[in-house]
């Protein structure tokens, strides 16, 4: 694992592709990434950070025409993503195709926590030709055992 500086992007895609994890600054986090399809790198994160498999990794959209294309996207959520995305909002969309979904469960099916990053992580997940998946580069709290997108968290 390497922390990745801005010059240094095309290195993370290489290692990423490569089923590696890297670690990214944000504005307020520093963020631990992986394929999103790969679930060897996702089980690391997982081990990593102590976190509960219940609890999913943000899905970080390459584009708005992605969150489209991916998400069933309802008006309240477009309108969201209008206003705030690129940004530091993330959202729990319902995914369009349940087989593509199947491919990344770290995400979360039927819905995952979703977002479009206006820093280095967007460019990252923009410039990749893997989906990218984060979390905060931090332990768990084992006293949470659901994330946002987990369905079985909501009362």
């Amino acid at each position: 694992m390497k922390l990745i500086r801005p010059d240094e992007l095309p290195l993370a895609i290489e290692a990423l592709e490569a089923g590696e994890l890297v670690v990214v600054p944000t504005r307020r986090w520093y963020m631990i990434c992986a394929n999103a399809c790969d679930h060897v790198a996702c089980a690391r994160i997982y081990a990593g950070k102590g976190r509960p498999r219940s609890k999913s990794l943000a899905y970080i959209l390459p584009s708005l025409g992605a969150a489209d294309e991916r998400f069933i996207m309802t008006p309240a959520a477009i309108q969201l993503a209008s206003d705030f995305w690129p940004g530091d909002l993330a959202m729990i969309l319902r995914w369009r195709d349940s087989e593509y979904a199947e491919q990344h469960l770290s995400v979360g099916v039927p819905n995952a926590l979703v977002t479009l990053d206006s820093g280095l992580l967007g460019q990252l997940a923009g410039r990749s030709r893997v989906p990218i998946v984060a979390t905060t580069a931090n332990l768990s709290d084992p006293s949470k055992a659901f994330g946002p997108a987990d369905h079985s968290s909501r009362g």
